[in-house]
């Protein structure tokens, strides 16, 4: 980690939907932090002190469940806030986090800013915007994983984690089997399948989506209703699709 002082928390739609005088507090109080990939920021049960606001990268929210893999439940990039639990009253971490695409940002004290938050109107509405769309995305992901059939999923997460960090990514088929909560040679399938199309392009450890119109069509319509969820909350989360 840097230690540089007063850094720009500029990159976060969090941060940037501060007034200015909440800026200023933030990035007096702030820390440059890099997210290397692979990097479990915490795990159920750890103390979070700490809140991260992604600029660059993705962290994946996941639920370990006893003798299975975990199951993702939620991505924050840029357009939100890692620990958010720890600004709505409770310490304690619930899901493990992961950084699954390396990225950089910043990272603040949850306490003291948790305490702003009750004492700052525009705060606490920004506070209040940011957990009802990481509701809305987890709800999507439980309904979308027990509705919808694989090839819908993986074009819905393919197309989430292009809007946070652009059209190319590295992730390897084991890890995004263990975020579809499959296994690798099904998930193979799917993808060869998405290739095959042209809707994708990919090779080892890297996928990038080639026609996203098409992609989009091959979604299910969970991957819109938390798209333009989080777009109300925070216009301009993902820019044009």
């Amino acid at each position: 980690m840097s230690s540089r002082s007063a850094p720009n928390v500029g990159g976060n739609r969090f941060l940037a939907a501060l007034s200015r005088t909440e800026r200023a507090l933030a990035q007096g109080a702030a820390e440059p932090v890099e997210l290397p990939a692979g990097a479990t920021l915490f795990v159920p049960g750890d103390e979070v002190r700490h809140v991260i606001f992604p600029a660059a990268g993705l962290v994946s929210l996941l639920v370990d469940i006893p003798g299975e893999n975990g199951v993702e439940v939620g991505l924050v990039g840029r357009e939100g806030v890692v620990g958010l639990h720890a600004l709505l009253g409770d310490a304690v971490a619930s899901v493990r986090a992961v950084v699954q695409v390396r990225g950089h940002g910043h990272r603040v004290e949850a306490t003291p800013l948790a305490r702003w938050a009750r004492n700052s109107h525009n705060l606490h509405s920004v506070l209040m915007r940011c957990a009802c769309a990481a509701l809305l995305q987890a709800s999507c992901a439980a309904a979308c994983n027990a509705a919808h059939p694989l090839e819908q999923r993986t074009a819905r997460w393919l197309l989430s984690v292009a809007d946070r960090v652009g059209s190319g990514f590295p992730i390897t088929q084991e890890f995004l089997a263990t975020m579809l909560g499959t296994h690798r040679p099904t998930l193979n399938r799917v993808l060869v399948g998405l290739r095959q199309a042209g809707l994708i392009r990919s090779m080892r450890g890297h996928i990038a989506v080639a026609d996203r119109a098409r992609l989009e069509a091959a979604s299910c319509p969970c991957y819109w209703m938390a798209r333009k969820e989080q777009e109300r909350l925070f216009p301009g989360s993902f820019g044009k699709a």
